[in-house]
């Protein structure tokens, strides 16, 4: 069986850049697999480039899944997808507290 996975944002990070205030430059995030009642977690942290604020979101309409986006694209879909292969793993390997 597969694994379902979500993000737990921990932490947003943010700074002043030029003129610009609380932008956020780093997330500090939880990746969350599930499978049956077992559950495997990998904590991080993830600095976002913040060199091109043309398109950028002031702190009070920031939303979770705008977080998420960029988290997963600064992360990128080769990394994020060995995080949850290795998640994946870590929950084969995990047998229940009970035989039942």
């Amino acid at each position: 069986m597969a694994a379902t996975f979500s993000w737990n944002i921990i932490k947003c990070n943010n700074k002043t850049i030029g003129e610009k205030d609380n932008v956020i430059h780093n997330i500090e995030y939880e990746l969350v697999g599930t499978e049956d009642s077992k559950e495997e977690v990998i904590k991080g942290g993830e600095e976002l480039d913040v060199s091109d604020l043309s398109n950028f979101t002031a702190w009070s309409s920031v939303t979770e899944s705008q977080v998420v986006g960029w988290l997963e694209s600064s992360i990128g879909s080769v990394a994020l997808q060995s995080m949850k292969n290795l998640i994946q793993q870590r929950l084969d390997a995990t047998t229940s507290d009970n035989p039942f």
